[in-house]
């Protein structure tokens, strides 16, 4: 997982170099709200009578800095219910607040393909196999790949999976967070300015 996160940010750096050679998007040309609801089912083999279920509401939105590079802010909703170990099932709500850069490799196209790496702040620690924590002034840093596919010349799907670490010292215990994305992004501001992707 780690040679993944390594691998993106790299990737990403890389790609820096290609951004003063677009010229298609002027910056704030582009504004992308999203939204998505992940569900996610934890279960472990030594027990299996327990389980909890999260789900994570996230909005965000993000704006063009250069014709691939975006920056963007989001907020993350996480609720989980239930128990991983024979525990009482409770329910619990969490939160994270993100910021992100995104590279899209496709900046003349309506269609998205982009490295993200983000930093966030929340209160929500998966720390090993246990039921979650909730760990007040948590820091994460993170990195996944996204894909944003237009159905209409607004609208498009936004599929995409993030790895989180935590990496404060908030507990002495691994604390990370993954989860996939699909959602539904859409343009506020020039859609009509992007071409349609085949």
């Amino acid at each position: 997982m780690k040679h993944l996160k390594i691998t993106l940010i790299l990737i990403f750096l890389c790609s820096l170099s290609n951004l003063f050679g677009q010229k298609k998007l002027k910056f704030g040309e582009r504004l992308i709200y999203g939204s998505s609801l992940t569900y996610i089912l934890h279960n472990e083999a030594a027990f299996p009578d327990f389980n909890f279920h999260e789900f994570t509401w996230s909005n965000n939105i993000a704006v063009n800095v250069t014709p691939s590079l975006y920056f963007g802010l989001g907020f993350k909703y996480i609720y989980t219910n239930g128990a991983f170990y024979p525990n009482p099932p409770t329910k619990q709500r969490y939160n994270m607040t993100t910021a992100f850069f995104q590279y899209d490799f496709f900046p003349k196209e309506k269609m998205r393909l982009f490295p993200e790496i983000v930093w966030a702040y929340g209160n929500y620690c998966f720390c090993g196999i246990k039921n979650p924590k909730k760990i007040e002034g948590s820091h994460y840093l993170g990195a996944g790949l996204g894909f944003d596919y237009p159905i209409t010349n607004r609208l498009s799907i936004d599929l995409s999976m993030m790895f989180y670490d935590i990496i404060n010292k908030t507990t002495q215990e691994k604390g990370e967070y993954n989860i996939y994305i699909l959602g539904l992004n859409f343009d506020i501001i020039n859609p009509k300015k992007q071409k349609k992707s085949l």
